[in-house]
């Protein structure tokens, strides 16, 4: 909460110094309050779902058992390549999408889905490499002081089932500010609904057979299906060519499983789970996996293709 405060003081005071004159004023009744007010409780509702959703399933991790920890961990890893990747392209993507909207739905649904692939052209193969190279990655980034080894096989676990929903995760995110740029908080709301509902059930139904593990399951499986809603959701409100993505996530997603292969038999040699070992396992794997889904996207992938042109052309200004 301090880090906003301070993130919102800064760009006040920028704002401050940009025009003449900015002061706070008491306006309850204007009609930017009142629409902003109105967009908000649905965006309220949002989160109370979330953390509904999350008392749930910490509920059903077994306090006290380790596995609140462990899902915690497999969380946060979760959040290193959302937030490098998906996080900066929704970025950059959101002043387009806004800036879309004046223009038409035709734009507005091209700048969506080019934002949809490219967010899936990177998480994707980052679900797989995760998945594959988990055990290194826990002794890594975990595997110091009490941290055991029934520790790292359980956090292991709940890493690879939770990885598998990773690129549904961001592209449902992406999704979901395609309709705030469209000034509707409504629908994200509704399909919040839909993806915790599906995360609750599947957690009840899977954490008997598979323990902690089953709530990362039940993670990935309610954010591929709610990824999947909120894509036929945009493609009926908002004229996006449905089609078109599906066949490119499905190129996407061969391109990750071919560097899945290869970063699993290049890597199982090399070095070890723990330590050092550890490092030079999944740093091999990294390279690996760069070089052979690098390939196959600048070939296959039209955004990609896009991209390393784009770049190529501003390099050479």
């Amino acid at each position: 909460t301090l880090g906003i405060a301070l993130m919102a003081l800064v760009q006040y005071s920028v704002v401050a110094k940009s025009v003449s004159f900015v002061s706070p004023k008491r306006a309850l009744a204007h009609p930017a309050v009142r629409k902003l007010a109105m967009l908000s409780t649905w965006s309220v509702g949002y989160v109370i779902a979330n953390q509904i959703a999350l008392i749930v399933v910490k509920n059903l991790a077994d306090p006290g058992s380790g596995w609140v920890d462990a899902y915690a961990k497999a969380y946060v890893l979760l959040q290193l390549p959302h937030g490098l990747l998906a996080v900066s392209i929704a970025t950059t993507f959101v002043p387009d999408l806004a800036a879309a909207v004046k223009r038409g739905a035709r734009d507005f649904a091209d700048i969506a889905a080019r934002g949809i692939r490219l967010t899936a052209l990177v998480t994707f193969p980052a679900s797989v490499g995760i998945f594959v190279l988990a055990r290194p990655i826990v002794g890594m980034v975990f595997a110091h002081g009490n941290f055991d080894l029934a520790a790292a096989d359980t956090t292991t676990s709940v890493v690879r089932a939770m990885a598998l929903g990773l690129g549904g995760f961001s592209v449902y995110l992406f999704v979901l500010r395609c309709f705030y740029a469209q000034g509707d908080t409504r629908t994200p709301f509704f399909v919040n609904i839909v993806e915790n509902g599906i995360n609750i059930v599947l957690a009840i139904v899977l954490v008997d057979r598979h323990g902690v593990a089953g709530l990362g399951y039940a993670f990935a499986g309610a954010y591929l299906l709610a990824a999947a809603l909120a894509l036929v959701t945009l493609a009926t409100k908002h004229d996006v060519v449905l089609r078109r993505v599906v066949i490119d996530l499905a190129a996407i997603a061969i391109g990750s499983a071919l560097m899945g292969i290869a970063v699993r038999f290049s890597s199982e040699e090399v070095g070890s789970n723990v330590g050092l070992g550890a490092s030079g396992r999944v740093g091999l794997g990294i390279a690996v996996g760069i070089a052979v889904y690098g390939a196959y996207a600048a070939v296959f992938t039209r955004d990609a293709k896009d991209y390393l042109s784009s770049r190529t052309t501003r390099s050479s200004r």
